[in-house]
């Protein structure tokens, strides 16, 4: 995956240690540590 990543165009590669195939809930603090900057980094609809 990391060689994929480095392929891929803006992409960003992040390995949860220790994780497996469900990292949200072997490591939901790393998980969360990873995801929320991924979302914050989309422009969000105005309300």
């Amino acid at each position: 995956m990391r060689e994929m990543a480095k392929r891929i165009p803006n992409a960003t590669y992040v390995e949860i240690d220790p994780a497996g195939h469900l990292s949200n809930i072997e490591n939901p603090v790393a998980f969360n540590a990873a995801l929320f900057p991924f979302l914050d980094s989309f422009d969000r609809p105005a309300r």
